[in-house]
């Protein structure tokens, strides 16, 4: 879903209702109202209804959705300090030495 600000939220929330629960016609009508912000798509509308009927909130809840990731960082500093060391015109061609370590 793009993103909306609370306020177009809560405006596709109040169409949608004016609109009898038909997206359709809720888009049609937030384009009647509202023709100077962009136009979201009419599964939007539906989706924003349940998100808040769901969450009582308009973002989507972030419990349940697997394990975090782990951010996996390479140290290859010590590496890199080494091979330049020992060759120091590796600086000049670092891509071809280097490519092993990215």
């Amino acid at each position: 879903m793009a993103t909306f600000s609370n306020a177009e939220m809560t405006d596709m929330v109040l169409i949608y209702g004016r609109g009898f629960g038909n997206a359709h016609e809720a888009q049609r009508l937030y384009q009647e109202e509202f023709p100077g912000r962009r136009l979201p798509n009419h599964t939007t509308f539906s989706a924003v209804v349940q998100c808040l009927r769901e969450n009582g909130k308009f973002q989507p809840s972030t419990t349940d959705r697997g394990r975090e990731r782990t951010e996996h960082v390479i140290d290859v500093e010590p590496e890199i300090l080494e091979i330049v060391e020992e060759n120091p015109t590796c600086v000049q061609n670092r891509g071809r030495h280097f490519e092993n370590f990215l």
